[in-house]
């Protein structure tokens, strides 16, 4: 009989994960909160006023966020706040999914927040500034509607509601539209007949508004899809699947390797189990689903290059919620072999957790006063220099952009058409356009505070010294120490 003053220790846990976190924000979020204060200010869903250009990741975020810009760096505190709020609803939605299926265990839910309280990726990425506390609370709640609403024989449609509101929410976001089709033809087959007027309704309203989301984001934008998804199509297929592979195995991911090899192996098993009921292995197999895809579109993008696992964490709660079905399944096994491998599993996904939180607050805290000092600082430091009307060329554009009274071109590509739909967002830059644009004050990486020196790790910085306009037009203005071999150089047009 577990004590019931465990789940007392496990919120403390929880809560004290997250306050390790707390205090750092990505960069990549301070576009999103840009984007925020420009729609509060009514200067439109735009990075830099008069341009619409579409960098943000998420829709559905900037719209919640943006009410907050009202007051001075608003954003920041909200994006945490409704950050905590969205993990605690992803939970509670965890509960009533165990509910549904039959599991009111105070163990297997103490289970549950217990394996999600330790988990390091799930916890800084709540409260890092993006998307993903709402992209895994609406994931999770779609799942327990439909679970919900199929139990009922689909006789509400509440599930398709927060299925639309994902497709806003991230650009893949769209994913989820083959796989809620594949499901309802699984229950069609396996559980029962589907109304056929219930699909074609649900079809249709899947359709129109997906054909109205796209295209508005034509007409206001130009494209389809933000510049983000552009860039990254540019890649080979075959170097995104091995970097994906990579990035999924490495070092970084056991902890969440272990979760979603484990709940691989015990779903199946759970599926394959003769004696139990043709309805609970439905519900079985669309967590499982719906569990999965991000572990398989991780691999086929070909990552992330953002700290602790961000791709994984989105759908990674099912994964944890098919674990602690499985042992709550077991509860009762006398059986000595499992029982050991059961405590064996749980100290190694601890211990994995306790080093990935112990090395991730260490970088997180060495980031974060990185970025300030060379972006943030950067930016005000130009403010002084400068007016609305100015033009700053730079990459990493999230707390530049954000503190930069001027316009910022961003010479990485997301924030700029024509770099991320030609390819050169990735790398492959041409300067001879970044100074077309005639900016006023240029960033480049260097491994030394020098004008004159760089090194080959920053190819796309090196190129442009042999740029014979870049050397007639700009001279040297200020070095930023980022941090260790890496220092941020401006660059400023001679007048």
């Amino acid at each position: 009989m577990i004590n019931q003053n465990s789940k007392y220790v496990v919120f403390c846990l929880l809560c004290f994960h997250i306050f390790l976190f707390l205090p750092y924000t990505i960069d990549d979020a301070f576009i999103i909160f840009k984007y925020a204060r420009n729609l509060i200010n009514g200067l439109g869903y735009v990075y830099d006023e008069g341009e619409r250009i579409n960098a943000s990741s998420s829709f559905l975020w900037t719209f919640l966020l943006a009410p907050s810009e009202l007051f001075s760096e608003g954003s920041i505190f909200a994006s945490k706040l409704l950050g905590i709020i969205l993990l605690v609803g992803t939970i509670l939605i965890g509960f009533r999914i165990f509910e549904l299926l039959g599991e009111k265990s105070f163990g297997t839910k103490l289970l549950f927040i217990a394996l999600i309280s330790f988990n390091s990726s799930i916890i800084n990425w709540s409260v890092y500034g993006l998307e993903n506390a709402l992209y895994s609370f609406l994931i999770i709640s779609f799942v327990f509607y439909f679970l919900k609403e199929t139990a009922q024989l689909l006789s509400k449609r509440n599930h398709l509601f927060f299925l639309l509101l994902i497709m806003i929410t991230r650009p893949e976001g769209f994913i989820f539209i083959p796989v809620y089709f594949i499901l309802i033809l699984i229950y069609n087959k396996f559980i029962s007949k589907v109304n056929f007027r219930y699909i074609l309704l649900n079809t249709l309203l899947i359709f129109f508004f997906s054909t109205a989301f796209f295209t508005i984001q034509k007409l206001y934008f130009g494209y389809f899809l933000p510049n983000t998804v552009y860039a990254k199509v540019q890649l080979d297929s075959i170097d995104k699947i091995f970097s994906g592979i990579n990035y999924l195995f490495s070092r970084i991911n056991l902890a969440n390797l272990f979760i979603l090899i484990s709940s691989v192996f015990f779903a199946t098993h759970l599926l394959l189990k003769l004696e139990i009921e043709r309805k609970y292995k439905f519900q079985i197999l669309v967590i499982s689903l719906v569990g999965f895809i991000y572990p398989i579109f991780t691999v086929l993008v070909g990552g992330d290059w953002m700290p602790n696992n961000r791709f994984i964490t989105y759908s990674l709660t099912l994964n944890i919620l098919l674990i602690s079905l499985f042992y709550s399944f077991y509860k009762t096994n006398t059986k000595i072999k499992f029982k050991y491998m059961s405590i064996i599993g749980l100290i190694l996904y601890f211990t994995f957790n306790s080093y990935l939180t112990f090395t991730s607050v260490k970088f997180e805290n060495k980031l974060d006063h990185a970025t300030k000092r060379a972006c943030k600082d950067a930016a005000v430091y130009l403010n002084n220099l400068s007016d609305a009307d100015s033009k700053f060329a730079a990459s990493d554009i999230g707390m530049i952009g954000y503190y930069y009274k001027g316009k910022i071109l961003d010479w990485w590509g997301l924030a700029d058409d024509y770099l991320a739909h030609s390819g050169q967002a990735m790398g492959n830059l041409n300067w001879d356009y970044i100074l077309m644009k005639n900016p006023d004050f240029i960033y480049l990486y260097s491994e030394y505070p020098d004008q004159i020196k760089f090194s080959t790790k920053y190819k796309s910085s090196k190129s442009i010294i042999s740029n014979k306009l870049f050397l007639i037009k700009y001279e040297h203005l200020k070095s930023f120490y980022f941090s260790e071999d890496r220092y941020h150089l401006i660059y400023r047009k001679k007048y």
